[in-house]
């Protein structure tokens, strides 16, 4: 049975264990084209005895039968499990090479998304060679409107304040050049009567346009759904084709006395062109 790289990485979706070893993470360090041997859970079922994963450059190419390869060397664990390596899609704190190693790619968890930290975390995330450590998709600081969330609750660094469109433009490269790959908005009101500021519709059109033009992806922490005024179909990564508006009336005119309504504070939207 052969599967291409697509197949075998879109089949990894909602696994939850893998078998890693040191030895493994060696070989994925190895120059130029090899394979690596053994059985092949594909995530949808599927066991592939005697099978090799072709890889070249850094990039899966297909997973054949073992008795196919001739054009590389094989490398050949001893009753190795291979399988797709876990995204966590959402994390804090863990920034340095060895940490992500140690916490993360011994497990099983081959990418983190780093969903926001201060400028200074961004060169150690940045420093991911493959095989030797989580590979790391990160935000840097949550832009926010002045006075928005985070700054009501965190230190100050992992926030980036926005008072205008251009100033949102200009944030959004700021973090480009310094390595981030997502941006990350705040659409957070905050648990109180008078909410803390969101962003104006202009405002957050200028980020996620320039995010786009970057080829970056846009992550959104929304506590209270009603915040962005968006639509969502489940509590996970969201995707959209739009930019979101903010629907601020309609948010205020939802709180009453008796509180308000409360979801994940850890929901996020990716918003992609």
């Amino acid at each position: 049975m052969d599967l291409s790289r697509r197949e075998f990485l879109t089949a990894a979706i909602g696994l939850t264990a893998l078998f890693a070893s040191r030895k493994a993470m060696a070989a994925s360090r190895a120059t130029g084209p090899y394979a690596v041997a053994g059985t092949i859970l594909t995530g949808d079922g599927s066991v592939l005895t005697d099978h090799a994963v072709l890889i070249h450059n850094g990039r899966i190419e297909a997973i054949v039968p073992r008795k196919t390869v001739a054009d590389r060397k094989i490398i050949a664990l001893p009753d190795a499990t291979i399988l797709p390596g876990i995204i966590n899609c959402h994390v804090h704190r863990i920034h340095s090479h060895n940490d992500r190693r140690e916490r993360y790619l011994e497990h099983g968890v081959t990418s983190i998304g780093d969903a926001a930290s201060p400028l200074s975390a961004l060169p150690a995330l940045t420093n991911s060679p493959s095989g030797t450590t989580a590979s790391a998709a990160c935000a840097g600081p949550m832009l926010c409107p002045p006075g928005g969330y985070p700054l009501p609750i965190h230190s100050a660094d992992h926030g980036l304040v926005v008072n205008s469109p251009k100033h949102g433009r200009e944030r959004v490269r700021q973090l480009a050049n310094n390595g981030a790959t997502m941006v990350k908005l705040a659409f957070e009101p905050g648990p109180y009567t008078t909410p803390w500021p969101l962003f104006d519709a202009p405002t957050a059109a200028a980020i996620c346009d320039e995010a786009r033009r970057r080829g970056m992806t846009i992550r959104c922490h929304v506590e209270d759904f009603g915040g962005a005024g968006i639509s969502f179909r489940r509590r996970s990564t969201y995707h959209r084709t739009r930019t979101p508006s903010l629907d601020t009336q309609r948010h205020n005119a939802a709180r009453t006395a008796t509180g308000r309504r409360r979801t994940d504070s850890h929901s996020s939207l990716s918003v992609t062109p």
